[in-house]
């Protein structure tokens, strides 16, 4: 079997991607611990023993808090970190999945959904560091794949790691009677991982270069949050979830995905997808 190294993969996503293709590949998935983006010997090295076919780069400062408090840290991993894998895959000649992030279009004074045409202008530090790896990948490698990805969900599972999302957040929320405050004039994809997960290696037959990639969502973050609790039989009527109006659109179009044969359910029948496969429907 071909091998894969999942930069980032004891993380939300990697977990559940090994055992998923587990049948298909072998999943090298070090912690940052076992594998420092930032060292490039140590990199240099991991490829030498392991000889990966495939790599995809998820190791990343995903929060943009953190990003913005320390910005050298972000740079470090998120910038940096993408240029010594990109110049280690050109050295072993690997082909390379790079996961961006629609948050490169938080600046953007148009509306979405945006195009990979479409000129980002991220407007946070995590934005800005996403954007600056993507460039440094395509001007590394020729064989490279850049993915944006939308805002991931999923369910807590037993020794899977699980981040803050929008199906998790609203139950735990309800749960704990707290209150949401959740924005009406908020627009962005959301993605079950699971369906992201079955259409990852796929990636691997298309042509190179950069793609947008999740599902496209024509509610606003309320009406998701809304969708959740009518769902689970909670009436919104008598819940904690108060608008707020912060506006934000960061939607991605699928267009060119879709021409090459990658498909996504829309955000609204994910979430169903997922309540049914976790019971709840």
């Amino acid at each position: 079997m071909k091998k894969i190294l999942f930069t980032g993969g004891s993380g939300f996503i990697g977990t559940r991607f090994k055992d998923f293709v587990k049948d298909q590949y072998i999943v090298l998935n070090p912690s940052s611990k076992e594998l420092d983006v930032r060292d490039f010997t140590a990199i240099n090295n991991y490829f030498d023993v392991h000889q990966p076919d495939y790599v995809i780069h998820g190791a990343a400062i995903t929060s943009t808090q953190l990003c913005e408090e320390n910005k050298e840290l972000a740079y470090e991993v998120n910038v940096l970190g993408s240029k010594n894998i990109a110049e280690c895959c050109k050295e072993y000649g690997i082909e390379l999945v790079f996961l961006s992030t629609e948050q490169v279009f938080n600046g953007n004074e148009e509306e979405g959904p945006y195009s990979e045409e479409t000129l980002p202008s991220p407007n946070t530090y995590y934005g800005t560091t996403k954007l600056e790896a993507e460039k440094a990948i395509a001007e590394t490698l020729d064989n490279f794949w850049i993915l944006r990805l939308t805002w991931l969900f999923g369910m807590p599972e037993r020794g899977l790691k699980i981040n803050p999302n929008i199906l998790w957040s609203t139950i735990h929320d309800q749960l704990k009677g707290n209150v949401m405050n959740v924005s009406d004039m908020e627009y962005r994809g959301l993605t079950y991982v699971y369906e992201f997960i079955e259409n990852l290696t796929k990636v691997f037959d298309l042509p190179h270069g950069l793609y947008h990639f999740g599902s496209e969502n024509p509610f606003s973050r309320y009406q998701n949050v809304i969708q959740v609790l009518e769902k689970i039989g909670v009436n919104p009527a008598i819940t904690t979830v108060q608008k707020i109006h912060k506006s934000r659109d960061i939607r991605l179009s699928m267009e060119k995905i879709n021409e090459n044969g990658i498909f996504f359910l829309e955000s609204p029948d994910a979430i169903d997808r997922a309540l049914k496969e976790y019971s709840f429907l």
